[in-house]
């Protein structure tokens, strides 16, 4: 990846660090533990970043992911070395040791990995601020709702605004069933999906049938 800065052709690459969650520290732990010294220490020298929660290579393994020169990536993992001394992790694209992680251009599109780097970025940032800030949520005027709030808002605004595109409701209805069995180790195929959701319709619409 490349990018121009005052005639200067500068380089970017991705670092992708994956971090199996130490069963004595709960996921808001890793994140102030390990994802947020790196953030405040670095932010002023990427060009992008963002975290997620995944199911590999571990059970509940937090993944990093940092968008930099080469010298601000090197800087980047000495200091994540330094502070997960002990604790399992590994560098490679989704969990793949020593594959190098490009981004999901390819994948997306160039102006969707584009709008979606940034989508994540702002994801990751407020949800850093939200966790830091949970014992406030709804008790002041900067956080006047809980979590559930934002999320809600987030999710419902932006599959309001591309509501031509996307029926909101059977996005959610689909997603719910296929995050559901996820969530519980179950990877069903998209006919059972669609399937076990018209029952669920059904079930709400006609619920004397059901009964």
């Amino acid at each position: 990846m490349h990018n121009f800065k005052r005639g200067v052709l500068i380089i970017l690459m991705w670092i992708e660090v994956n971090i199996n969650q130490p069963s004595e520290l709960s996921k808001d732990d890793c994140l102030i533990k390990f994802v947020e010294p790196t953030f405040r220490k670095y932010k002023n020298g990427i060009k992008s970043w963002h975290f997620l929660w995944e199911g590999k290579p571990w059970s509940s393994t937090l993944r990093l992911r940092f968008l930099g020169n080469k010298s601000s990536i090197n800087e980047i993992c000495e200091f994540l070395e330094e502070i997960l001394k002990g604790i399992p992790h590994c560098y490679g694209a989704h969990g793949e040791e020593g594959k190098e992680y490009e981004g999901e251009e390819n994948d997306w599109g160039i102006k969707g990995w584009e709008r979606g780097k940034m989508f994540l970025e702002f994801g990751a940032e407020f949800a850093l601020e939200l966790i830091q800030n949970k014992d406030n949520l709804g008790k002041n005027n900067n956080y006047k709702k809980d979590a559930f709030f934002f999320a809600d808002r987030y999710t419902y605004l932006f599959l309001n605004q591309i509501s031509s595109l996307v029926n909101e409701a059977d996005f959610n209805l689909l997603e719910g069933v296929f995050r559901y069995a996820c969530q519980h180790g179950k990877i069903l195929p998209s006919e059972k999906v669609k399937d076990l959701t018209e029952r669920i319709k059904q079930d709400i619409l006609n619920p004397q049938l059901s009964s």
